[in-house]
């Protein structure tokens, strides 16, 4: 299903578009124009451009020549290999609002996940006009994640081009956040968020050949600070629970203890890495 834009010009008239239906009587009938209809239209595309606005869509004020490019919801992806899968969801692209299905399929070589428009139209049309003459005009159009090119028909855009919108947070973790050698056991999260807040938790396990400056995690760059930040944390060892500090390179996403007051460097030492808060923008 589509929310067709307006021409780009037309789109800011600040104006709430609505009918007047208080004239409509039992023996008063209002004729429908085209104009009518138009005006329809332009009220529920201003309403929706409006809300994709309120949570961050790049459309910059009905810019002539720019497009976003977001992912309102869903969407969710993964690629191993060659084999691309992604969730339902819906995009908003050039002031227009597309709802997209699952998709699940081998990427060709030469080729990479992108979006195509599909057009079909409603059970009951064509519609025959007082002339005589029939047209299809209950229009549907979506849009499929395929396996093509820029040169693909009905090329939409890239997938990767869009950025997600999504308000749940969307966490790294696994493969995505790999622990330093010295570190037997635990795990470490980093929730990112839609406006690049970087939420990290979790604990690491450390061996007795843990020194200071040696990698306790190293993050993905999606998830790293824009430069280096310095904190303090919880750990458990040597003797009892204390505090150690720790820095985040914001170059290379590489976590470490940079200074241990307290000698809390140890053999089954555990570090708690949690409610650290930085952005990555």
């Amino acid at each position: 299903m589509l929310l067709k834009a307006l021409p780009i010009q037309s789109q800011h008239t600040n104006m709430a578009k609505k009918l007047l239906t208080g004239n409509i009587t039992a023996f008063a009938k209002m004729p429908i124009r085209k104009m009518t209809l138009d005006h329809l239209q332009q009220a529920y595309t201003e309403f929706s451009q409006a809300i994709c606005r309120s949570i961050g869509t790049d459309d910059a004020g009905g810019t002539p020549g720019t497009v976003a490019y977001d992912i309102l919801y869903g969407l969710q992806s993964t690629t191993v290999g060659s084999a691309f899968t992604a969730n339902r969801g819906a995009i908003y692209i050039g002031g227009e609002i597309f709802f997209v299905p699952a998709a699940s399929f081998t990427i060709s070589v030469g080729e990479f996940p992108i979006l195509v428009t599909t057009t079909t139209y409603a059970t009951g049309d064509p519609t025959e006009f007082t002339d005589g003459n029939t047209y299809n005009i209950h229009q549907i159009r979506t849009a499929t994640i395929v396996s093509g090119t820029v040169l693909t028909p009905n090329y939409l855009g890239t997938f990767s081009d869009f950025t997600n919108k999504n308000l749940p947070l969307q966490v790294s973790s696994g493969s995505g956040i790999t622990n330093g050698t010295n570190i037997t056991s635990g795990t470490i999260f980093a929730k990112k968020d839609r406006l690049g807040v970087v939420i990290m938790h979790g604990f690491l396990v450390m061996n007795g050949s843990y020194a200071l400056n040696q990698t306790l995690c190293t993050l993905p760059a999606t998830h790293r600070p824009t430069a280096n930040i310095n904190c303090g944390v919880m750990a458990n060892g040597g003797g009892g629970i204390n505090g150690v500090y720790i820095t985040i390179e914001g170059s290379t996403g590489i976590v470490k203890i940079s200074g241990d007051p307290n000698s809390r460097i140890a053999n089954n030492t555990i570090v708690y890495l949690d409610n650290i808060v930085f952005y990555n923008v």
